[in-house]
């Protein structure tokens, strides 16, 4: 009976990852994410909230436009392939945004040295999204460590909070916003 109870229990929270904020879609080929900028000047950095679907849980993302002559720009929204058409598809509406104060030299430059190496960075690599999970690691961790990467003293307590919601992060990044 104890094995059984464990089996329905596994099979429960294997499906729970799988419908929450970031189970891996099949990824079109539109899918683009410009993630190493040429130069590091900035002009927005948006957080992105879709409060619906996915059993409540909701999605959050982060959009980082470049200024200067390059024109990449960096979305990551893990683990949807970093692709803004895939969330709009998957979740049906617009969402809210947050406009944070962009970061200024040394540190976005920082960031992106980070970001290159970060499981964020690539969404066609076979690796991207291995780590997903849940409780442990989902899009409102990926949101929260690229806002801590890019400067944003985000007050939530530890580096993985167990179980972080996108909410939470939204809410969170609202006290540096201004």
């Amino acid at each position: 009976m104890l094995n059984r109870l464990y089996f329905h229990l596994h099979a429960l929270i294997l499906a729970l990852n799988l419908t929450a904020c970031g189970a891996m879609p099949s990824l079109p080929s539109s899918v683009t994410n410009g993630a190493r900028l040429t130069e590091p000047d900035l002009t927005s950095v948006e957080l992105l909230f879709w409060d619906n679907k996915n059993l409540g849980f909701g999605h959050v993302a982060v959009a980082i436009k470049a200024g200067g002559s390059s024109g990449d720009d960096i979305y990551v929204s893990y683990a949807m392939g970093n692709d803004f058409t895939v969330d709009m598809e998957k979740h049906g509406k617009d969402p809210q945004r947050l406009s944070l104060p962009p970061p200024k030299g040394e540190t976005f430059s920082q960031f992106l040295a980070w970001y290159d190496e970060s499981p964020y960075a690539n969404p066609f690599d076979d690796n991207y999204g291995r780590d997903y999970g849940l409780l442990h690691h989902n899009c409102a961790h990926a949101a929260l460590n690229v806002l801590r990467h890019l400067g944003y003293k985000i007050p939530i307590s530890a580096d993985r909070p167990l179980a972080l919601r996108p909410i939470q992060v939204f809410r969170a990044a609202s006290s540096v916003a201004g």
